[in-house]
């Protein structure tokens, strides 16, 4: 086919429909060169939606079915489908990635609705609500390094007040 027949806009409209594939630019430079610049999404967590898995952008849109999980990224739960759910959890597994001291760590978001989010890091439950995401893991590290040092098992760990954080230890047991 011809660079002068070929229709760049029906190329472009082709590349668009893998959902790996953000944006793209086409450009002819005649008389015998085209020029293709993608914009890949790239996944942000994992969504469990009724036991299957799917990779998901920072959209909340799935790129891609899974047979397995991936290990270094945040999965989220849904438990309802309020507008603004999903939303608020991808934004939480967003700062989640963007916190270094939780990559190596298994990460669990469930989301009830946009004010009810609990983040599950290995064992230890953290409740989250929404919004000022980074804040409150930039407070939840400094928290769990004191937790550590003092061996203090912890039930969970309320980070939804601004002014305040709220742990509930274990009764009974000291480690």
């Amino acid at each position: 086919e011809s660079i002068l027949t070929w229709d760049a806009e029906r190329g472009r409209k082709r590349l668009l429909r893998s959902p790996w594939i953000r944006d793209v630019l086409i450009r002819k430079d005649l008389p015998h060169t085209v020029v293709v610049r993608l914009w890949e999404n790239e996944p942000v967590a994992l969504l469990n939606r009724k036991g299957v898995m799917y990779l998901i952008n920072h959209e909340g849109t799935p790129l891609e079915r899974l047979n397995q999980t991936v290990p270094f990224l945040p999965i989220i739960e849904l438990r309802s489908n309020r507008k603004g759910t999903l939303k608020e959890a991808v934004k939480l597994a967003e700062a989640v990635r963007r916190e270094s001291m939780f990559s190596d760590r298994n990460i669990r978001i469930v989301a009830a609705s946009p004010r009810d989010i609990t983040l599950k890091i290995d064992d230890m439950l953290i409740k989250v609500g929404r919004g000022d995401y980074e804040k409150k893991l930039s407070r939840l590290a400094r928290l769990e390094d004191t937790l550590v040092q003092r061996r203090i098992p912890v039930d969970y760990i309320d980070l939804r007040f601004s002014k305040r954080v709220i742990v509930r230890p274990v009764k009974g047991r000291k480690q």
